[in-house]
């Protein structure tokens, strides 16, 4: 079992189930609508494709996924509703923190079904020994099920998650997150209390748990790095802006919560992941066109050792942007058709 949660964790009651309450209604509601015309949406779907003559079925394939959204949700309040009397049980934690790998895996194999895509993983090694702290890449909704699947349910290991607070609005995300060792972390509006998570979220780790951070703080994508750098030329940030600008992919990273993640883990080795084909779930209008289509999904994870990380806080943040822009010229070199490793 993990320590108590501290206290920017804990919300008053009326607060918590207030949202709650409109998460699951609107989820409901969703459901019903979805299912009770399923009958009907497929079919108009294979008929606009039809008529249109589009390849790979696009508007059938999205129609699927939105029919798969409420079995993931239900899926997951299931769960908690049968476990919700066990949860003074000394496995109860370890109970959650498998289902939500499973639930991860699973979502990622009905994506991949649904849009008959591929995968493809280098690195694997990176996670032995453990523990590790791994950094990712953020592109779209489906890398996060990226590492439920290979690293959760692949290497059998415990995720611990750095999640925005926004998620929390998701019912299934928001009960299962007071369910495993989560950190919901409000982006700048609370710093002391995201510190106080991550603090906690980083106590006790054991060899085979592997707490996440997506550094760039969002999904990453041409308008959003077009605004970031209008703001950097707007404030004047000259020095980060010239970084901005020569990222190709990414977006620069926020180096608060990472910093703070390698404070509260000394001794740590960070496990990098960069990923290629999943640019096309960045939108759901490309959802609906069909981008992920066939897609393979190149995958690659790359460890570095804690002797090679700066002990000074400036120099760590100069470190984590350097091996950022390492990232960048990877991911820059698969799209160019360069077969080269990662580091």
């Amino acid at each position: 079992m993990p320590p108590p949660r501290p206290q920017s964790l804990q919300e008053p009651l009326g607060r918590k189930w207030k949202r709650r309450a409109i998460g699951l209604t609107v989820i409901g509601l969703y459901t019903l609508v979805a299912w009770s015309t399923a009958w009907l949406s497929v079919p108009i779907a294979a008929a606009i494709d039809g008529v249109t003559r589009r390849e790979d079925w696009p508007t059938v394939r999205f129609v699927l996924l939105a029919l798969g959204y409420p079995l993931m949700q239900l899926h997951a309040l299931s769960f908690i509703l049968v476990t919700a009397p066990f949860t003074w049980h000394p496995r109860a934690f370890d109970w959650a923190d498998r289902f939500q790998v499973g639930w991860g895996h699973f979502a990622h194999r009905y994506l991949a079904a649904v849009y008959g895509m591929g995968l493809e993983v280098d690195g694997l090694e990176a996670f032995e020994p453990g523990p590790v702290l791994l950094l990712m890449r953020h592109t779209s909704q489906a890398d996060t099920l990226l590492i439920p699947h290979i690293v959760g349910h692949g290497l059998d290991r415990s995720l611990r998650y750095v999640l925005k607070r926004d998620l929390r609005k998701d019912p299934a995300f928001d009960l299962l997150g007071d369910r495993g060792h989560h950190a919901f972390v409000s982006r700048g509006k609370d710093p002391e209390g995201d510190r106080e998570q991550i603090k906690w979220l980083l106590s006790g780790l054991r060899p085979r748990d592997v707490p996440v951070i997506y550094p760039e703080g969002t999904r990453t994508s041409d308008e959003k790095r077009a605004r970031l750098i209008k703001r950097l030329e707007e404030k004047g940030e000259t020095e980060l802006l010239s970084y901005a600008r020569r990222l190709r992919h990414l977006l620069p990273p926020r180096l608060g919560g990472t910093l703070a993640m390698l404070e509260d883990s000394p001794g740590c080795d960070i496990v990098f992941c960069g990923h290629v084909g999943l640019e096309g779930a960045s939108r759901f209008d490309l959802f609906r066109e069909g981008e992920l289509t066939h897609k393979t999904v190149r995958v690659a994870f790359w460890r570095v050792p804690w002797s090679a990380v700066p002990e000074a806080t400036d120099a760590r943040g100069r470190w984590i942007l350097e091996e950022w822009q390492k990232m960048d010229d990877w991911v820059d070199a698969i799209h160019r058709g360069e077969d080269r490793p990662a580091s």
